[in-house]
Parts: structure tokens; C-alpha cells; sequence
């Protein structure tokens, strides 16, 4: 198995490589250096052999985009800039001027003025026939896109994936656990209020359920 040193010590190396001669700038050293802190957990946890040195680009992508359903917009940006500037400098998988593309937070989006109010939400959902009220009314709950609701499942079906969570997730608030698959293939738990699944559960098939474009059959 292979043995990885901590994500400190691994985010440290690469910018002593890079300290002085790439980046004079003792304050961006120090905040590349914790965003690359970050990538570094990442390829341990996803055992990526060689660490943080060793990821390549599309690598780096695909923490990004899952990353982004966690944080703002800034935040992804400098660990983009700092996985970047690893990519063209210490590893050289990027060449000098060539850049990785700008990943949007998912995260910030919902901090914006487009997101909708509980009471906005209630009126979309009264207009609505029941099983689209009920989407929406959890969609808006869980914090879920639209295509995120056809990949629930409850936890004793599918466990998250594992990776650090805060100790006050879901604090306070009472419900079902489930999991959902986002665009970016990770695996998160997600908490739906007990009003709320048990409407979800009474919509149970006895079969699963598959639409082709002849129709639905069930499967077998």
C-alpha cells in the first residue's frame, strides 16, 4: 500500500519549490499554501499514487468541479491558481502561459439574489400538480439541482462517500438521510424533513421504473 506523507508536508514541498523564484509574494505563498493543503487531502483520499505532485490536470478538474459544490467562488479560485501554478512550475503537465479553465462555484450561486425565498417557493409549489410540488419543495429543502433528485437514495442503500464533514452538519434540524450523486460523480448525504420523505417514500415502486422512448416498462 502505497504510504503518503500529510497534506501539509506535501502542499509545503511544492511551494518551497516555488517560493522566491515563481512567487516572491510571502502572502500568496502562504494562501496557495493552504489551498493546496486541500488538493493534497483530496489525493489522499481518492489514493492517488504519488500525491499531490502526481495529479494531472483532468485530475485536478475533477476535484475542482466536486469542490465547488462546497465552496464560493473565491475560494475555488485560488485553489484553482495555486493547482495551476503547481502544474506549470513543479510538475510542468501544464505548459507556461497554458491555463486551467475557471470551474463556477455551485455553492455561490445560491448565495445570490437568484435564489428563491421559502414563501416564493410555496407559491411555485401550489401551482404545481403534486408530484412536481413535492420536487420542488425538496429540491429547495436539500439544496438539490433538478437532475440530483433522480439519484436518491436512502443512506442504507447507498452510503456518501467518505470525506471530512463538519461536526454541525444537519445540527439542529431533524429528518431522513439520503444520498445524492452530483454532476461531478461524488456522493454526498443530504437531509430531507421527516414531512417531506415520508410523502417521497409513499411514491416507492414496488419495481424499479424505466422510460424508454416507447414508453415505461418495469424491469424485472
Amino acid at each position: 500500500m502505497a504510504k503518503f506523507s500529510s497534506p501539509e508536508k506535501q502542499a509545503a514541498s511544492v511551494m518551497k519549490a516555488l517560493q522566491g523564484s515563481v512567487l516572491p509574494s510571502i502572502g500568496t505563498v502562504r494562501n496557495y499554501e493552504q489551498a493546496l493543503t486541500r488538493v493534497a487531502e483530496y489525493a489522499r483520499e481518492q489514493r492517488i499514487e504519488g500525491g499531490l505532485r502526481a495529479m494531472n490536470p483532468a485530475q485536478v478538474l475533477t476535484y475542482l468541479e466536486q469542490r465547488g459544490e462546497e465552496v464560493g467562488q473565491k475560494t475555488l479560485d485560488m485553489e484553482r491558481q495555486a493547482a495551476q501554478c503547481m502544474l506549470q512550475h513543479v510538475t510542468q503537465q501544464l505548459q507556461q502561459g497554458e491555463r486551467l479553465p475557471v470551474i463556477r462555484s455551485e455553492h455561490a450561486q445560491v448565495l445570490t439574489s437568484r435564489a428563491y425565498t421559502t414563501a416564493q417557493i410555496g407559491l411555485i409549489a401550489a401551482a404545481q400538480t403534486e408530484r412536481n410540488a413535492l420536487a420542488t419543495e425538496i429540491a429547495h429543502t436539500a439544496g438539490l439541482r433538478a437532475h440530483e433528485l433522480l439519484t436518491l437514495r436512502p443512506t442504507a442503500e447507498r452510503p456518501a462517500d467518505e470525506r471530512p464533514a463538519s461536526e454541525q452538519k444537519f445540527s439542529g434540524r431533524e429528518g431522513q438521510c439520503y444520498t445524492v450523486q452530483g454532476k461531478g460523480g461524488l456522493c454526498r448525504e443530504v437531509l430531507i424533513p421527516r414531512h417531506l420523505s415520508e410523502r417521497l417514500e409513499s411514491q416507492r415502486l414496488a419495481l424499479p421504473q424505466a422510460v424508454t422512448d416507447r414508453g415505461i416498462h418495469y424491469q424485472q
